[in-house]
């Protein structure tokens, strides 16, 4: 079970606190969304500067010091959260490279017309938000086609 005895401050009243946790815990395992979000920014500011990545990385282990000792998250759930974002990152990061002249070329029409970013910086919001239920169908599409019946 998550450390929930350990002295943290929590900017939430106590009952809803008691709350989330009784949700966190009926909800079952499922790697934590936050951690993915914040090592993936860390592993991100690595491949820009390594300080960088070092300040992102320390505020990444306190969040996720945080999130389980504040009994949110399950142990296991940040750390799969974590491998996630820095697989995912560092996937991205191997794909950008043969791509670099497409990505410069598209990245000199937003310069020239920053306005084309915006739909785009839209959809990912409200997808976002929804959970990347779009992303989801694409991956389970791909799975399904690569692993039938699996």
């Amino acid at each position: 079970p998550p450390v929930a005895t350990l002295p943290l401050q929590i900017p939430l009243p106590p009952d809803q606190v008691d709350a989330l946790r009784a949700a966190a815990a009926a909800s079952g395992s499922f790697p934590a969304l936050p951690a993915v979000i914040l090592s993936a920014t860390a592993t991100l500011g690595y491949a820009l500067r390594p300080v960088y990545g070092y300040m992102l990385a320390a505020a990444a282990v306190y969040f996720a010091a945080l999130m389980i000792g504040s009994g949110l998250y399950w142990p296991q759930d940040v750390a799969a959260g974590i491998i996630m974002g820095v697989a995912g990152c560092s996937l991205g990061l191997l794909t950008l490279h043969p791509l670099r002249e497409s990505w410069r070329r598209l990245a000199i029409q937003f310069q020239i017309k920053p306005a084309l970013l915006y739909p785009a910086g839209f959809v990912f919001l409200l997808e976002m938000a929804n959970g990347f239920p779009a992303l989801t169908w694409i991956i389970n599409g791909v799975l399904d086609r690569v692993l039938p019946g699996v």
